[in-house]
């Protein structure tokens, strides 16, 4: 929504002994930092950024703009000079803060826009892409992002954006993330709402697995084994991997980053054999031997990964060192 930036639509303007400051201009600039900023002839310009200018207006032989009016946005800062047909100021008007629209429309970020501005709205959807930071944010402003309708989008966690788990956020469709500014230019996540969707993947093939997944579970799915390959150890990253349909041709595995043997923990089969294993970097589900439903869970706290792993037949599932 829009607002008259001075009060009224279109002002008449003064001289001191009270006659119309005929040829007189008015110039809008930021407060901040006294750039030009941009002024709209009408409320529909300035809610759709059409028609605007940074130009000086010039005031008609009433004293009014003319051919204009003197249109803003909606908690947005202006500052405004007023000046006579010489070029002299006859006033200046600091920190005009107009108010903020009550309910404010969804904003499509623009795709491949990386650090996009949330000055238009505070509810935000996102194009596939990859966002780093928001713009023209001031300390206090909570934004929402909802995920796009398809592809995904990911927020970097960074010095900038900073995401409760320390890790890069990925959104899908049905997923939004809510950041508020506690200091200047640095956004928190407040909240996080995910659809089921983007927590579960069916995996068919080589999988290298990203920071941005954590918490995921995947479902492999090939009679064809294939690789799995975890991130570099990072403390909170978890990952489940359930076998919906059994290999039996190549075992599925699940491997360490650079094949380290950071791996440590146990597996239970069917006849109640339970083996704890250490300094791992491959974990299998061995072909035609696992059943649909064995799984591995794996959690790291920085330097290495701990694995819970449980299969409904004897030796279904193994660990060891390549």
């Amino acid at each position: 929504m829009a607002y008259p930036i001075l009060g009224n639509p279109k002002p008449a303007f003064f001289d001191s002994s009270g006659s119309p400051l005929a040829s007189g201009t008015i110039t809008v600039q930021n407060p901040s930092d006294s750039t030009a900023k941009a002024s709209y002839p009408t409320a529909d310009d300035a809610n759709a950024n059409t028609n605007s200018t940074t130009s000086a207006i010039t005031l008609d032989a009433r004293g009014e703009p003319t051919s204009t009016q003197l249109w803003g946005k909606d908690g947005e800062d202006y500052k405004v000079i007023v000046k006579d047909s010489a070029g002299s100021t006859v006033y200046t008007i600091d920190d005009i803060r107009l108010p903020a629209h009550t309910r404010r429309a969804l904003v499509q970020f623009g795709g491949g826009d990386a650090t996009p501005t949330i000055a238009e709205s505070n509810i935000f959807k996102c194009a596939a892409t990859t966002i780093t930071d928001f713009d023209d944010g001031e300390v206090g402003d909570i934004i929402h992002v909802w995920g796009p309708s398809s592809g995904e989008t990911t927020i970097t966690n960074s010095g900038s954006v900073n995401t409760n788990d320390g890790f890069d956020a990925i959104l899908g469709a049905g997923d939004s993330i809510s950041f508020i500014m506690y200091s200047d230019q640095s956004w928190y996540e407040i909240s996080r709402s995910i659809n089921s969707d983007t927590l579960f993947e069916t995996v068919n093939s080589t999988n290298t697995i990203t920071e941005a997944e954590n918490g995921k579970t995947f479902f492999l799915n090939n009679t064809t084994g294939f690789v799995s390959t975890l991130p570099t150890p990072a403390k909170g990253l978890k990952f489940k991997f359930i076998i919906q349909t059994v290999p039996t041709s190549g075992n599925n595995t699940i491997v360490t980053s650079g094949s380290s043997n950071i791996m440590d923990g146990t597996v239970l089969d069917i006849v109640g054999e339970l083996v704890y294993a250490a300094d791992r970097d491959v974990i299998t589900f061995v072909a035609s031997t696992c059943v649909s439903g064995d799984w591995v869970e794996v959690v790291s706290d920085g330097s290495s990964w701990f694995y819970t792993a449980f299969s409904g037949a004897n030796g279904g599932i193994t660990t060891g060192q390549t």
